[in-house]
């Protein structure tokens, strides 16, 4: 179309015209934020959203199950699953997945993507421990 006034055809008292020098608009294309790292992750990770896990222990066993395709020095990740939608309505924790896959650091995340589990592996290779200080944005 160019610069300028848009094509006559196109012109009327109810559309205004901006003169944008040369740059772009492309309307309807916002977002506030974006997870872009996360969603890469969601790639890689094991589906524990809802359909199929209705436990702690199926997080675990899909867990466990990745966990024997990879080397022992390998992280497993896990994605998408939510206290709310399994029958303990609790978040696993550390001791959980312990059980289940214990020669693999573990990192599973809520679908929320705003908590995230560690075992205790993945724990002890981040150097987390009891005297670890919580971080001064961190919940105590």
């Amino acid at each position: 179309m160019g610069r300028g006034n848009p094509p006559s055809n196109l012109y009327s008292r109810n559309i205004e015209s901006i003169d944008c020098g040369g740059g772009t608009i492309v309307p309807g294309f916002n977002d506030a934020h974006s997870h872009i790292l996360s969603s890469a992750s969601g790639l890689v990770s094991v589906d524990c959203s809802s359909g199929e896990i209705t436990s702690i222990s199926d997080i675990c066993i899909k867990l466990r199950y990745r966990a024997s395709l990879l080397p022992e020095d390998a992280w497993v990740r896990g994605a998408g699953y939510s206290d709310f939608d399994i029958r303990e309505k609790r978040h696993p924790n550390r001791f959980d997945i312990d059980r289940w896959v214990p020669g693999h650091s573990v990192r599973l995340t809520h679908k929320s993507g705003h908590a995230t589990v560690l075992n205790s592996r993945a724990l002890g290779v981040l150097g987390i421990n009891r005297e670890t200080v919580d971080p001064s944005e961190g919940f105590n």
